[in-house]
């Protein structure tokens, strides 16, 4: 997987506007939106790492277009056959989602930071809490080591309200 972001501007180009990812969200924290949208693609191929037995080296074999869509269909029809068509519940599994965001600062960091005496990864830890509140449905509070509170509720006062 890659992340595709977009092209950062020259310097003497202006800055086009963010495709607003979070406005709804940070609106609520009374905060400006500095994160972009940003998508993921997978690569065509993919790497199927294999063993012929327990005791056998591993071979390796790149699979594409249809030979993808034969193993995932394999994949599931096992799934099925362990759980007797969903009879049989999966416990203790785990699914993973990949969330991207581009976060975008209107000056260059040494700006941000010599010229407004502000630190960029306050910003980013803002952005990241509001992101992982909407995900979660938790308080930025419960969200962030009891060690830290303090600190990241003197930097971000509105979002701890």
């Amino acid at each position: 997987d890659h992340l595709n972001h977009p092209r950062p501007p020259r310097l003497s180009q202006p800055r086009p506007p963010p495709r607003r990812a979070c406005a709804p969200t940070l609106c609520r924290a009374h905060l400006p939106c500095v994160c972009m949208l940003s998508s993921s693609h997978a690569t065509p191929a993919f790497r199927l790492q294999t063993k012929k037995g327990l005791l056998a080296d591993f071979t390796n074999e790149v699979m594409r277009g249809d030979e993808q869509k034969t193993e995932k269909d394999k994949a599931m029809d096992l799934l099925d056959a362990l759980t007797k068509s969903g009879a049989i519940p999966v416990e203790n599994a785990s699914l993973h989602i990949m969330m991207a965001a581009t976060h975008t600062f209107d000056k260059t960091v040494v700006e941000t930071v010599v010229r407004d005496n502000v630190s960029p990864i306050e910003k980013v830890e803002r952005s990241t809490l509001i992101l992982a509140q909407t995900v979660h449905d938790l308080a930025p509070a419960a969200l962030i080591e009891p060690s830290q509170l303090e600190r990241a509720t003197a930097a971000s006062p509105r979002l701890f309200e």
